[in-house]
């Protein structure tokens, strides 16, 4: 008589194999995460580790929804500031923080580094149904319709690009364990970037560079936008706002300084081309770290200063008394 295995062996040979995958999957991720450099803030995660083997997560941090809680922290946001990596550096700063923090409105910065346009965070606030009541748009290199590696990458939605942000997800935890009880083979030196869940904040002082790092004066080799250039951002600009579906009056445009691009004569010409609010506010002696993003310290005296005439340009937008008093919950909103 034939007989035939059982099938809670083949169940159990299942269960087996898919555990073994599964740490299997884990360790290749602890370890692909053990070169960059740790950060043990609550409410933070590695947006960004400067090696090969691990890259960029903040895309598919958001895009994907891996990381929930700054999700939801977006959706609940009154005021979006949006832009490149010059923006993240530029806002990444206490100045902005306090000074939402004092009217009882919550911002956040969504804004991502590898040369990420306007396209990126459109799709973001279609895919969510975010209703901001005001934009800060750090204009420089960023109404664009074309998307960043990273980007194309999540918007994919393969099963591939899913399971590679899981790693990326669950491997600096694991690394953050396995380096503590046995740091063999644990180098934690490469440059890296955190992300607040609640504000989208960069932290990147002593992570990815020194704060004080000051690699040029600006204003030496300032590229002038043309006029054929302002028109062709101009039509990207207006696609943008027909997309989100906010009014101009609540959009403001602003370009921190830089040393490739002139952004001041950019800002204020595509600006009045598009009937936009404009803040550009003259700042000395301001240092970047590389050329492009500014420093700690600018970037907390220029942010200072854009902020602190956001209500006269933003009007009721931005405005503690036009918002839903209910749907903020002053007592809930988060530091």
């Amino acid at each position: 008589m034939r007989t035939t295995a059982s099938p809670s062996y083949a169940v159990l040979f299942l269960i087996a194999a898919l555990l073994a995958g599964g740490l299997a999957f884990s360790v290749q991720w602890g370890i692909r995460s053990s070169a960059c450099r740790p950060f043990s803030k609550p409410g933070t995660y590695l947006a960004f580790c400067s090696t090969a083997r691990y890259g960029d997560y903040e895309h598919g941090a958001y895009f994907l929804g891996y990381e929930s809680e700054a999700v939801d922290n977006l959706r609940k946001a009154d005021v979006l500031l949006l832009g490149n990596s010059r923006a993240q550096f530029a806002f990444s700063t206490d100045s902005v923080e306090t000074y939402f923090g004092a009217r009882g409105l919550r911002y956040h910065l969504l804004g991502f580094g590898y040369n990420e346009t306007s396209e990126f965070p459109v799709q973001l606030i279609e895919r969510y149904g975010l209703r901001p009541r005001a934009l800060v748009i750090n204009a420089d290199r960023f109404f664009a319709e074309w998307l960043s590696p990273p980007a194309k990458a999540v918007s994919s939605g393969s099963l591939a690009v899913r399971a590679e942000h899981v790693g990326k997800k669950i491997g600096p935890w694991i690394a953050d364990h396995a380096c503590a009880f046995g740091p063999i083979g644990c180098t934690r030196n490469s440059p890296t970037i955190y992300r607040s869940h609640a504000t989208g904040r960069w932290i990147w002082a002593n992570l990815l560079a020194t704060p004080q790092q000051r690699a040029t004066n600006l204003g030496i080799q300032q590229i002038k936008a043309s006029d054929a250039d302002i028109e062709g951002i101009a039509q990207v600009a207006e696609s943008f706002l027909k997309r989100i579906g906010i009014s101009r009056e609540c959009l403001v445009l602003t370009a921190a300084p830089n040393d490739f691009d002139e952004t001041k004569t950019l800002v204020q010409r595509l600006g009045a081309r598009l009937r936009w609010p404009v803040i550009y506010p003259i700042v000395e002696d301001l240092a970047t770290i590389d050329g492009s993003h500014l420093n700690e310290p600018s970037a907390e005296r220029w942010s200072a200063a854009v902020v602190a005439e956001l209500e006269g340009a933003l009007g009721d937008c931005a405005s503690i008394n036009w918002v839903d008093q209910q749907k903020i919950g002053l007592t809930e909103v988060a530091p």
